[in-house]
């Protein structure tokens, strides 16, 4: 019986793919960029429109396909549309560089729009200082564009994307360019709770500040400070509470609580897609806490219940970290016994338990606060009963180091945007 969840898993896993559209992505950039060249903006709407509801495998071409619309309704004569579409494009640049183009083919829009230049400086002036220079942000008084058939079709690829952190982020986009941040900024959250491997923290939490978070802020200023709350949390670098290195959460009046875990987080799993997971779950929990199991199919049984409490979005739930914890101590008992002889295959293992034990620890926080004191505890733990550091062990500690490394690197230069002296002309 076990066996057989096992096998229904790794056919589960693998997040569902969607279909592309029969034209290529470039092929209708090409169509579209001709009929731009040949005037005929109608013709090329449509074609960039493609790109969004057709491709969701091309989720980082929509911010050209956006920017490519409003572009073309600002030249076709329609300038409240051209604002309302680049206001999308503000809300789904997909990194700070494309923002600040996003900026300033809006402000150009605006000077257009208005014949004068005091709402498009305005803008510029609320990117350079956001709400604390006193600018009120121009973009809040333009509505969205009403696309019923882009709902229609995003609403379809949400249903059908799947259950990974990467599948979080294309929902997160089709909220981005439906003119919903808040949405968005929900499932930037939910793919960075699914994540449990560095190289999934090290996306998802970056677009969970540099694009959610910007998207809902309406700016830029201090987004690296927000980075540093998700490597340390609000205790800060020094892991204390009410010190001076402190941390507030920019988060908090953004986010609703958390989803319990294991129900599928924001997924929209069907009743018999969760009830499977859930079952797998429990059979991987026997295979990877049984060590007289051989080490080939315990590591299995190991990797899939990580990815399945990726999918249940279940990382945080009670007792899931003193769990793991409970099977890194046999494993540190074992070498302790041999006098630490490395042995390959606990070496893999406990790679594999190690990370879980940060992961449970990360939990339902949007932070990496908690994975420190853990990483703490286990080596007390060590300290304590006179156990050497392990490869497994330092390997994964290694991984977080290098992990929170690169994002404390990352950093935001100061906007350079220039004011406008007079309307541009499309």
């Amino acid at each position: 019986m076990r066996r057989i969840a096992l096998i229904l898993f790794l056919t589960l896993c693998a997040s569902r793919s969607l279909l592309a559209a029969s034209i290529p992505v470039d092929d209708l950039f090409k169509q579209a960029q001709a009929a731009i060249v040949a005037h005929d903006f109608d013709a090329a709407i449509p074609l960039y429109e493609q790109v969004l509801t057709g491709h969701p495998e091309a989720v980082n071409r929509w911010f050209d396909a956006q920017a490519g619309i409003a572009q073309a309704l600002a030249k076709k004569g329609d300038l409240d549309g051209a604002a309302k579409a680049i206001h999308l494009c503000l809300d789904g640049a997909p990194d700070v560089k494309t923002f600040d183009s996003a900026i300033n083919i809006a402000a150009a829009i605006l000077s257009a729009l208005d014949q004068n230049v005091t709402r498009a400086n305005q803008l510029i002036e609320f990117q350079k200082s956001g709400p604390a220079g006193g600018a009120a942000n121009p973009m809040d008084t333009i509505s969205y564009p009403v696309m019923p058939g882009r709902e229609q079709a995003f609403e379809l690829m949400r249903k059908k994307a799947g259950d990974t952190t990467a599948s979080s982020r294309l929902r997160a986009f089709t909220f981005l360019f439906t003119g919903k941040p808040k949405d968005a900024l929900e499932q930037f959250a939910d793919a960075f709770r699914r994540s449990s491997t560095p190289t999934a923290i090290q996306r998802s939490a970056p677009a969970m500040v540099l694009v959610g978070l910007r998207a809902v802020r309406g700016h830029r200023i201090g987004l690296d400070k927000c980075i540093q709350f998700v490597v340390y949390g609000p205790n800060g670098p020094d892991g204390k509470p009410g010190t001076a290195d402190d941390i507030a959460d920019p988060f908090a009046e953004y986010l609703p609580a958390a989803p319990a875990p294991g129900q599928g987080g924001l997924a929209e799993l069907s009743a018999d897609d969760l009830r499977l997971l859930q079952r797998v779950r429990d059979s991987a929990e026997l295979y990877g806490g049984d060590h007289f199991i051989p080490g080939d199919m315990r590591r299995s049984a190991l990797s899939a219940l990580a990815r399945v409490n990726d999918a249940l979005d279940n990382w945080g739930a009670s007792g899931q970290q003193q769990w793991y914890f409970e099977i890194e101590k046999q494993i540190l008992g074992s070498y302790k016994s041999r006098d630490y002889q490395p042995d390959w295959s606990l070496f893999l293992i406990e790679e594999k338990i190690v990370g879980s034990i940060q992961s449970a620890a990360k939990g339902r926080s949007i932070h990496l606060g908690a994975v420190v004191s853990a990483m703490a505890e286990l080596d007390a733990y060590c300290t304590d009963h006179g156990i050497k550091p392990t490869e497994g062990k330092e390997k994964v500690r290694q991984q977080f180091v290098g992990l929170c490394s690169y994002l404390n690197k990352i950093t935001i230069a100061p906007p350079a945007f220039k004011p406008l002296a007079m309307p541009a002309k499309f």
